[in-house]
């Protein structure tokens, strides 16, 4: 397969799990409202499966802060998706190196890392109320910090490389 059509099929992969992640997060958004407003048993199937009933009952606030934090996470993963299909828009595969791509790498990064650290965050407040109320939750923090890391890397690299890339034009 050509490099060119790779790409493509990455850019329609990437939107189609925007809309995933979009939708996701609306559904939360929806389903933690009816939890909370119209029926409190919708929190025993608030989104594909997620059970937090017990926690409702225990406490509507550490309830209302788990899905908040859930909801965050979604809506956040849907931006990052989001700015991964500004690269593709922005990204000239014969001249892949410019600065608006080298700043959307950035902003990934940064993303990510803000996925990772609100996923550390409401993991350990997770660990901590799962000993008042039992639940189950997985929030994949380590995951999202890891790749943090490495794309920032890459966003680092990519920008010396467009600075190269500056200067080399300027000299010729």
């Amino acid at each position: 397969m050509k490099s060119l059509q790779v790409f493509k099929i990455m850019h329609v992969i990437s939107w189609i799990i925007f809309i995933g992640l979009s939708i996701k997060a609306g559904a939360l958004i929806i389903s933690f409202i009816v939890s909370i407003f119209v029926n409190e048993f919708a929190s025993k199937n608030l989104y594909l499966g997620l059970d937090l009933l017990n926690v409702y009952n225990f406490s509507v606030f550490h309830y209302a802060s788990i899905i908040v934090l859930y909801i965050l996470t979604a809506i956040l993963k849907a931006y990052l998706f989001y700015l991964l299909i500004k690269v593709f828009r922005h990204l000239d595969v014969n001249n892949p190196f410019n600065l608006t791509v080298a700043k959307t790498i950035t902003k990934i990064s940064y993303v990510s890392f803000c996925i990772g650290l609100i996923a550390a965050l409401a993991y350990g407040y997770t660990v901590w109320l799962s000993q008042k109320v039992f639940f189950a939750f997985n929030w994949n923090a380590s995951g999202f910090l890891f790749m943090a890391g490495v794309i920032f890397i890459i966003a680092f690299l990519y920008k010396r490389a467009v600075e190269l890339q500056t200067e080399n034009e300027l000299t010729i």
